[in-house]
């Protein structure tokens, strides 16, 4: 154990008391197995005038007397980024952040470029030592019913098996809310491209979103929703064009390109596609008529589009640069796997072939099938990067007789997607996204 620690101390067995002239109080209490069965960790809520004190526990059957302890600075967070580091064996960043009344916020940890970290999230009401959300993962966000200031504490997730100092960068991402009520489309909300907003919806409910693409070439669009908080909002969401008082039921078909229901993370819906230009609406739905209200977030996307280079084959990939959407295509002349070359952090990823128009009659668009391969893999020959070989393979999961996966990168570093028209015999073009969840 290193002579001063912060939040928490790797101890077993602990026999802690309070050091003499500090009170177990709202301003400073224990608290027990945060980090497991066999550790113990110091509230985030040090008193001013406890900056530094002793304690006296047993670890391993030994007593350790007196031990130093030294309070973690808290670091106040507004919308501008902060750098932070995390000792391994027992590191801790603590933060605060005032939220508005009835606002919306997440508070995100960016892992340096290189770092092992595993972010580990706890979220806390001012003065209670119980966390509201524990998180692993890079991100917790909440709608704050008043106006109150929360302690968020980042340590480790893999405490005390990794070892070294993490560089990483805490910020907090504010989200405007819908303008209900806009349950059609006269009343749609405007969608800012790049930018989450917070919405609320509930069973037999409708919320209506507007863009406009300019110009008079179509547009690669990206809409997603995702959880806001602790509760999911299990949503679908569809293309509706501006022609029309109303989106008729048929436009929500399952089996409509425009469409989409559980492609995002958990219960939320991810959509892709070329778009005419011109004015378009967003509907979201909830999955079921009964369910009950729950908050999400919505964003709109425009990604640039990455168009094959051919041969295109895994000696000789086309790279497809994070954010971008690649558009690839199989005929009679080129069956051929297509290989894709994408550079991803450690976490999860959705990967997904689409058609390229959506509508509900889909003409002339491709029969994929889908995997995922290691550099070393991908490198070594095309037998040891395909469908057949890889344990990462799918193949109509997707829309329609599309492909989508989720796969966790377990290393940050270069990773190979084949995309393959089945037995080599559908010819068309296809979409392919890679999205970080």
């Amino acid at each position: 154990m290193p002579a001063t620690s912060g939040f928490p101390l790797p101890v077993s067995n602990a026999a802690i008391t309070a050091p003499a002239g500090i009170a177990l109080s709202g301003t400073f209490t224990w608290l027990s197995s945060v980090q497991g069965s066999s550790a113990f960790a110091i509230s985030p809520f040090f008193a001013a005038s406890s900056a530094a004190f002793t304690v006296t526990y047993n670890e391993g059957g030994t007593d350790v007397v007196n031990q130093p302890i030294v309070a973690t600075p808290v670091v106040a967070l507004t919308t501008a980024p902060a750098a932070g580091t995390l000792d391994s064996n027992g590191g801790v960043a603590i933060y605060t952040y005032a939220a508005a009344a009835g606002s919306a916020f997440a508070f995100n940890v960016t892992p340096a470029q290189g770092s092992s970290l595993t972010p580990k999230i706890r979220a806390y009401n001012a003065g209670v030592d119980t966390p509201i959300a524990t998180i692993n993962g890079t991100t917790w966000s909440t709608r704050s019913v008043a106006a109150a200031t929360y302690t968020i504490v980042v340590t480790d997730a893999n405490y005390a098996v990794a070892s070294g100092t993490f560089g990483f960068t805490a910020s907090v991402t504010t989200f405007s809310p819908e303008v209900e009520p806009n349950n059609d489309k006269t009343a749609a909300t405007a969608l800012t491209a790049g930018a989450s907003m917070v919405a609320a919806i509930a069973g037999g409910e409708k919320d209506f979103y507007t863009f406009t693409l300019a110009g008079t070439e179509p547009r690669f669009v990206r809409v997603r929703t995702s959880q806001l908080g602790t509760t999911a909002a299990d949503t679908k969401i569809y293309f509706c064009t501006d022609a029309g008082a109303t989106c008729v039921s048929g436009e929500s078909r399952t089996n409509n390109s425009g469409f989409d229901d559980n492609s995002g993370v958990g219960s939320s819906s991810l959509l892709s596609a070329l778009l005419p230009a011109g004015k378009w609406h967003v509907v979201v739905e909830p999955s079921s008529s009964s369910a009950v209200a729950a908050d999400y977030l919505i964003r709109l996307d425009y990604p640039t589009a990455t168009i094959e280079v051919e041969p295109n084959l895994p000696a000789s990939p086309t790279v497809l640069p994070a954010g971008n959407v690649g558009y690839g295509a199989f005929s009679a002349a080129d069956a051929s796997s297509d290989s894709w070359k994408v550079t991803l952090a450690r976490g999860d990823y959705f990967f997904q072939t689409r058609p390229l128009i959506a509508s509900d009659t889909v003409l002339g668009n491709a029969d994929t099938q889908m995997w995922i391969c290691t550099e070393d893999s991908a490198l070594a020959s095309s037998s040891t990067c395909n469908w057949a070989s890889s344990p990462y393979y799918d193949d109509d999961s997707g829309p329609y007789s599309y492909s989508e996966l989720t796969y966790t990168v377990p290393t940050a570093g270069v990773y190979y997607v084949g995309v393959q028209s089945y037995n080599g015999i559908s010819y068309g073009n296809y979409l392919l996204t890679v999205d970080r969840q």
